[in-house]
């Protein structure tokens, strides 16, 4: 499952530089990938969490569409994961975010926790009502469950043109990484203006676990979150500009029972 989950980021890029899809459409793939406790079992001292008959690992996916450039196909045919994605979420009133919401989140809390091993927010507008974001920063503390933020222009801090602040929430608790508000590189406005991956730990298991070193020109993001790193976390990866500026990529956390 590691393997998968980022070596199917990687291979969107080179799909993506080889096809030339326009950076209207990068921007929501040049992703900081704050990947925490489940997908980073090789680099962590604990199991991840799975259901105990079937052995899977159960995902509860929130926030931009589950296709195109994301994670969801792959842990769709993945036989190690169980995936159900509640997507689709921005460019809707809250009226109807409120309504999805009650239709398609778990009924509880009880019952997030018992169905699932591992929660991914990809590009999640920090639109939920207070008691859903409760569930999610207590079902990491609390019950061990793994999340998994992906970056995005509604994840973390935000961006200056949508307001979405998730470290002004109790989800900050359970995150790896100190959000910024409205904190956001522009590298998605021009080439010259972007990014490119930076391994910090070459020694981390997770990280040679994966072909970094032929990532290439290919490896080039387009726009970061900014974000601080806390100071239990561990820094995996850098996104770094030509002018030398460099902001945290790939960080991971065990926090509470979960990670």
């Amino acid at each position: 499952m590691t393997h998968l989950a980022l070596s199917y980021a990687v291979r969107d890029f080179y799909d993506l530089d080889r096809n030339l899809i326009p950076l209207t459409f990068l921007r929501f793939l040049a992703i900081v990938l704050f990947l925490t406790g489940t997908l980073l079992q090789p680099a962590m001292a604990r199991e991840p969490r799975r259901d105990p008959v079937s052995m899977r690992i159960r995902i509860l996916y929130l926030g931009a569409d589950a296709f195109g450039a994301s994670p969801y196909p792959t842990y769709v045919i993945d036989p190690l994961t169980y995936i159900v994605a509640l997507t689709s979420m921005g460019g809707k009133t809250q009226t109807e975010i409120d309504k999805k919401m009650r239709i398609y989140m778990p009924r509880n809390y009880l019952d997030l926790v018992a169905k699932y091993d591992l929660i991914i927010m990809s590009d999640t507008v920090a639109n939920f009502q207070s008691h859903y974001v409760q569930w999610l920063r207590d079902s990491v503390i609390e019950d061990g469950l793994g999340l998994l933020m992906v970056g995005g222009y509604g994840s973390f801090g935000g961006v200056p043109y949508l307001e979405s602040n998730w470290g002004a929430t109790v989800l900050q608790d359970a995150l790896p990484v100190i959000c910024i508000h409205l904190g956001w590189d522009q590298g998605d406005q021009s080439i010259s203006q972007a990014g490119i991956l930076e391994i910090v730990d070459h020694e981390d298991e997770f990280v040679t676990s994966l072909p970094f070193d032929e990532i290439g020109p290919y490896g080039v993001f387009h726009g970061v979150n900014i974000v601080k790193l806390k100071q239990t976390s561990e820094l995996l990866a850098n996104y770094r500009k030509s002018a030398g500026l460099r902001y945290p990529l790939m960080v991971y956390e065990e926090i509470g029972k979960g990670s």
